[in-house]
């Protein structure tokens, strides 16, 4: 009688342990969904580069029965700056302060830090950019 009731014990932890890693991956299973439907997204534009970080910080946002891809297009609406470059454009950049002659502060022959931390503090978007092209990473 004692040793079935120790492989109960065993067969119900065992159960447990299972029952654990089916949600685990069931909730896996639903982000990996979402970034894919995040990737492919003809609408949405979501730089390949933020897709994790969007698809995760919108889910943990959704209230009980909110859908997903509603909370999503609402989401990169009020954030286009995680959108891919093309839709990005100058955002942040100040109405009449645009500089079409404005160089890197992050290139090698034109750095310059009192301007790149101008640029971060206004625009952090196209300081990360900016940076990148120079081969710096922000």
């Amino acid at each position: 009688a004692t040793r079935l009731e120790t492989e109960n014990g065993k067969k119900d932890a065992r159960i447990r342990e299972l029952e654990g890693k089916e949600k685990s991956l069931a909730e896996t299973n639903t982000q990996m969904s979402r970034q894919h439907y995040a990737l492919t997204s003809k609408e949405l534009n979501i730089a390949p580069e933020f897709v994790e970080f969007v698809v995760e910080k919108v889910s943990k946002s959704l209230g009980e029965g909110e859908d997903f891809k509603e909370a999503l297009a609402g989401f990169m609406e009020k954030n286009p700056q995680y959108g891919t470059p093309g839709e990005r454009g100058n955002i942040g950049e100040p109405v009449g302060r645009g500089n079409p002659t404005l160089k890197n502060p992050w290139a090698k022959e034109t750095r310059n830090v009192a301007e790149q931390t101008r640029l971060f503090r206004e625009n952090p978007a196209k300081a990360r950019e900016l940076a990148k092209q120079a081969g710096i990473k922000i």
